[in-house]
């Protein structure tokens, strides 16, 4: 039973650190990978974490959050377009 849960701490572990990178935001993750760049790391690992810490956001405006983003903003002169959608609810059928 003690190698299945070493196993079960490894895959849970990888599965923890895998989530964090998606979660946390940008500027963080390029943070923690200029500080783990400062250690002796295998080829590999360095080259990964180069990646990271050089990282722009999604459209190239450096931000990480589009709802920030200057290419989201509405061109000047761009008349805002708007659907309303009207919602019906049918008796339920018994």
């Amino acid at each position: 039973m003690g190698i299945q849960n070493l196993l079960v701490g490894c895959v849970v572990s990888a599965c923890f650190v895998y989530a964090l990178g998606q979660l946390l935001p940008l500027a963080v993750r390029q943070a923690m990978a200029r500080t783990l760049l400062r250690l002796p790391l295998p080829v590999f690992l360095e080259h990964a974490l180069e990646k990271i810490a050089q990282a722009k956001g999604g459209c190239g405006s450096g931000c990480d959050g589009c709802g920030r983003s200057p290419s989201r903003a509405a061109l000047p002169g761009a008349a805002q377009k708007t659907v309303e959608r009207v919602l019906v609810f049918h008796p339920r059928i018994r």
